[in-house]
This record gives C-alpha cells, sequence and structure tokens, in this order.
C-alpha cells in the first residue's frame, strides 16, 4: 500500500479549501430551503383537565370511556363547524392525542394544528364542547348535583409559537456537515489518483523511451534495406512516442509543454 504523505495531503486540501467552503455552504443552503418550503410547519396546544367523579377511588373504566368520547364524533364535528376548519373529522381526529394520568383523573389534551392560534383554539372548544353535548348522557357523576360539567379546565389550552416538527438550525446543521464530509473524501480520492499517476510515470517514460530506441536502430546486414515509406512509418512512430514522452512528462512536473 502506498504511503500518503501528510504534508502533501494538507497542501492538496490548502488548495482546493474553496470545494469544501462551497460544499458546506451548499448544503446549509440545501439544509434551510428543505425546512422553511417542504416541511410543513406544526404548531401544539396542551390543556389539562380533570373529571369531576366525586368519587374516592378513580374509576379506570369509567375515564377510558371518557378518553374514547373527547375524540369522537360527537365532539369534534360540532368543533369543525363552530371554527370552520378545512380538515375533516378523520383529519382532526390524527392532531388530537388525549393521555390520562395513571391513576388518577388528570386527562392531559394536546392538539397540532398549521398555526399556533388554530391548534389553541381547537384545544380550547374541544373542553367546551364535550361538556355541551356530554349533557345528555348519563355519565354517573356529580351526584350531588354541583356541576353539570363532566371535566374542569386545570391548565388553559396553551400558546406556543414554536414548531414542532421544523428543525431549521438541525437540518442545515446535518445538511452542511454531511457534504462538507463528502468534498474531503472526494478530494482525499483525487489525491490519491493524483498520487498513483506520478509514481507511475516513470516506468511510462522508460517503456516510451525503448519504442523510440527500437524504432530507430539501424536494421542488421540480413534485413533488405528499408524503403521511403518504410522509413516515413518510422518517422511516424517516432513523432507519436515523442508526443506520448511529452505528455508523461507534463503529468509528472505539472506544467504545460507545447508540442
Amino acid at each position: 500500500m502506498q504511503e500518503i504523505s501528510l504534508d502533501k495531503l494538507m497542501r492538496h486540501y490548502l488548495k482546493y479549501l474553496w470545494v469544501v467552503i462551497t460544499a458546506t455552504l451548499l448544503g446549509a443552503g440545501g439544509g434551510a430551503l428543505y425546512s422553511y418550503s417542504m416541511v410543513k410547519p406544526q404548531f401544539h396546544s396542551d390543556s389539562t383537565v380533570i373529571l369531576n367523579q366525586h368519587k374516592n377511588n378513580p374509576d379506570s373504566m369509567l375515564i377510558n370511556n371518557y378518553v374514547t368520547l373527547l375524540k369522537s364524533r360527537k365532539v369534534l364535528e360540532p368543533i369543525i363547524e363552530k371554527n370552520a376548519l378545512t380538515m375533516n373529522y378523520a383529519e382532526l381526529y390524527q392532531n388530537i392525542s388525549i393521555v390520562n394520568e395513571k391513576s388518577t383523573e388528570i386527562i392531559t389534551i394536546s392538539v397540532m394544528a398549521s398555526n399556533p392560534e388554530l391548534a389553541q383554539t381547537i384545544n380550547s372548544s374541544l373542553v367546551e364542547s364535550f361538556n355541551l353535548e356530554s349533557l345528555g348522557l348519563d355519565t354517573g357523576v356529580a351526584e350531588d348535583g354541583a356541576s353539570n360539567q363532566i371535566i374542569t379546565v386545570i391548565d388553559e389550552a396553551s400558546f406556543s409559537p414554536d414548531t414542532t416538527n421544523v428543525k431549521t438550525t438541525q437540518n442545515v446543521a446535518v445538511m452542511a456537515l454531511g457534504t462538507s464530509v463528502a468534498a474531503i473524501i472526494v478530494l482525499f480520492i483525487a489525491f490519491e489518483y493524483q498520487s498513483n499517476r506520478a509514481k507511475n510515470a516513470p516506468a511510462q517514460f522508460a517503456r516510451r523511451r525503448s519504442n523510440i530506441i527500437g524504432a530507430v536502430v539501424a536494421p542488421d546486414t540480413e534485413t533488405p534495406q528499408a524503403t521511403v515509406g518504410e522509413i516515413d512509418d518510422r518517422v511516424g512512430v517516432i513523432k507519436r512516442e515523442a508526443t506520448d514522452i511529452l505528455d508523461v512528462l507534463q503529468n509528472i512536473g505539472g506544467v504545460e509543454i507545447t508540442h
């Protein structure tokens, strides 16, 4: 395996440093373009509610029923109509996450939408719609008649201007790093190729010189004298071999030689 000169390699990288810088800038630009034009931003709004069971021990089955009812068509379709949403029931259903804290009556509601105001509005409307639409249900809660609401808000729907799926800084950094590493690898391969050509150039030169010597050597006495046409052919071979030698010397020295 050919040994690599670190000094020559570093000079090679410094000579083509502009290639690495250009690749890095292009990668960063590509990451920014991907973040702002190809990824649809999504915003979250979270709220916390509690069930009004008025019991000492939470009924897990009843809580699970409420979690399911919160995402039912009866609750979500009025939200779509009230807020004139462009999404249908199935799309809104996919954008809502409802989680019950284990062994408690506390439920966390998360809504995802295309802008923070809409996410907050849907989250707030969800509790209101559920309490309104569930008035006719036999819920078995609030036995003392203290409240007609099945769930009570603990934390109001939050407002967050930060997207949850568009990570511009991360995308730019990853793309810039990737393209810069790719440029460094390509430059190393080019360096190896040039080094191998320079190493093999002396052998090529020796072969070309041998061919020229063979072309101009005088024929022995047993060989008939060459005709004019044969002499012209030998002159042509000499010219071609001389041109090849000049090309080899040019590759070794990196200097342009006029034939």
